[in-house]
């Protein structure tokens, strides 16, 4: 038997015996070589490829009949030579709906995903012969699984017959599914429109790499809150999150709070990572329906608990976050102790909004303990904005609790 593995040069063997007899020159026939020998696209143990791409083999035996080839019913031969980065194969298509080739290399174009994609290899020898080669990796062992095909005699013939297993990714489809914090399912695909209270959230699944026959296999999730022009560059983005999946059937979900006022449509770009073998694929699905976010209803207040800090500031809570300051509004606020006036130097707001800060000419002192501290301000600035765009209420004579020490 002769025994070739896929690791090893191929070669031709041919030998010439020039024997010289009685002055007769005798040309004898050299004895004939078998091997069995086949390459494709890729050097990896688990063959992959994708559906709109297309996977080659070549069989490279030697000393045998012609080559057969089959493949499925939904796949086409292509005939090469065949430009890199295609996106469509069709004019190199030949022979469509044969599946089946005498050609000693084919290139197989995949128009369906599928784990167990068939592709079967039969020649015919005039000696036993057999080939090794990495069939997939175990992922337990650590090392790629060795297979062999090997030539079984049949009806006086030594015949090889294998079928290669390819894993074809699908192309990726991006689905959605919305709801309610209660779990209550949103038909984002027949309604048109939901208005939502500021700062109301709602939850997002990506359930791309759950669908039914679908084999893309996606493994990153990007979920993007957007303004509704219709050109992408004009979108302002207010919102985006992406998430790695680790396991395909682990769930993606993404609670949004809604804090800008607006009308807003959510994207959810579902992405397969480019490998050695199988190219980066994307889905992209705008969820159609339009989320109008609305300002609150109860007024903007400045809350109780007014208070000198431990660095002398007057920390002043309010009912909402503010948007930043953009002007100087000292002005509107009046500082009284035991009713003389206390200047104010500046008043800031926190890093998060949730707080406005004022500064004194004249830090408050531990006799002020025992005096009254009112805070006044008149609502005389527009721009005291929550971020739901509510002004700021004016309040009278708000007690302001002094720091002791």
């Amino acid at each position: 038997m002769k025994k070739s593995y896929i690791s090893k040069p191929l070669f031709l063997l041919s030998l010439l015996t020039v024997l010289f007899l009685s002055c007769e020159k005798e040309i004898i026939e050299p004895a004939s070589f078998v091997d069995l020998s086949i390459t494709w696209t890729s050097i990896a143990a688990d063959k992959q490829s994708e559906v709109n791409q297309y996977f080659s083999f070549s069989d490279l035996s030697a000393g045998a009949e012609s080559t057969q080839w089959t493949i499925p019913g939904d796949a086409f031969f292509l005939e090469g030579p065949i430009p890199n980065n295609l996106d469509n194969h069709d004019a190199y298509i030949v022979n469509p709906g044969e599946t089946v080739s005498f050609d000693k290399t084919i290139h197989v174009l995949w128009t369906r995903g599928d784990t167990a994609s068939l592709v079967n290899y039969r020649r015919v020898f005039p000696d036993s012969t057999s080939f090794d080669f990495p069939a997939y990796w175990d992922f337990e062992a650590g090392e790629a699984h060795i297979d062999t095909i090997e030539t079984q005699l049949i009806d006086g013939q030594w015949i090889a017959d294998y079928t290669f297993i390819i894993d074809v990714f699908d192309t990726i489809v991006a689905v959605a599914q919305v709801r309610y914090p209660d779990g209550t399912l949103i038909d984002h695909e027949n309604t048109p429109e939901i208005t939502l209270n500021f700062e109301e959230e709602l939850v997002f699944e990506d359930l791309s790499g759950l669908q039914p026959n679908n084999t893309g296999r996606p493994n990153n999730t990007q979920w993007r809150v957007h303004t509704l022009e219709e050109d992408e560059n004009e979108q302002t983005t207010i919102f985006r999150q992406t998430y790695e999946r680790l396991e395909l059937t682990e769930q993606v979900i993404e609670t949004i709070a809604f804090d800008e006022v607006g009308q807003f449509r959510v994207e959810l770009t579902s992405t397969r990572v480019r490998t050695e073998q199988v190219k980066e694929n994307e889905g992209i699905y705008d969820i159609p329906m339009i989320i109008n976010v609305i300002p609150l209803t109860e007024p903007l207040m400045i809350n109780e608990g007014i208070k000198e800090n431990a660095e002398n500031v007057i920390e002043v809570p309010i009912s909402h976050r503010l948007r930043p300051l953009t002007e100087n509004i000292a002005g509107g606020f009046t500082l009284h102790v035991d009713g003389v006036t206390r200047a104010i130097s500046s008043v800031t707001r926190n890093a998060n909004g949730s707080k406005l800060l004022i500064a004194l000419d004249t830090p408050l002192q531990a006799e002020d303990l025992s005096k009254t501290v009112t805070l006044s301000y008149n609502g005389g600035f527009a721009s005291v904005i929550s971020f739901d765009n509510r002004v700021l209420e004016a309040i009278d004579k708000a007690t302001v609790e002094v720091d002791p020490n």
